[in-house]
């Protein structure tokens, strides 16, 4: 079944948005590294390695559907600072922007009827909630117990 160009063009979009969260994940994971901060760090590389992931799996349902996927230019990870908080704020932010780029992919998957994208992008859509809820969780720790730092970061190693 032809996958209908607006399709294409949002999942193209979305695998280049994937391929940002993957580079700010290992922006992030330096800046863990910098601060001498493993377990935060092997947390973070392991959050880029699935969102590498997800940008494979959106590269290979387009090609699936018999479409040309686009590797766009991805825009380089910003600035990041060396605070544990908004470290995990910023990859907070970054999920809730794929979280709602999702939910309106999913919506547009209905309203034009295809479904089999709607399916696709159903265990996606899943995993959102449980990724915004566990740095919802993070960043609430970091910034209540910020003496507890270490304990925290301990508990998020391999």
């Amino acid at each position: 079944m032809q996958l209908p160009a607006e399709m294409l063009t949002e999942l193209n979009a979305e695998l280049t948005r994937e391929r940002f969260s993957n580079a700010l994940y290992l922006a992030i994971a330096g800046q863990f590294e910098n601060m001498n901060l493993s377990g935060f760090a092997d947390w973070a590389r392991k959050a880029a390695s699935e969102e590498a992931g997800h940008a494979a799996a959106f590269f290979d349902y387009i090609t699936y559907r018999n479409a040309p996927p686009v590797l766009a230019v991805v825009q380089a990870a910003p600035a990041l600072p060396a605070d544990v908080g908004q470290l995990f704020g910023a990859a907070l932010k970054q999920e809730q922007i794929i979280s709602e780029a999702l939910r309106q992919l999913y919506a547009k998957a209905m309203n034009t009827g295809d479904y089999f994208t709607a399916e696709f992008l159903h265990s996606f859509l899943k995993e959102q909630v449980q990724s915004e809820r566990e740095l919802t969780e993070i960043v609430y720790k970091v910034n209540a117990y910020p003496n507890e730092m270490l304990l925290i970061e301990q508990g998020m190693s391999k």
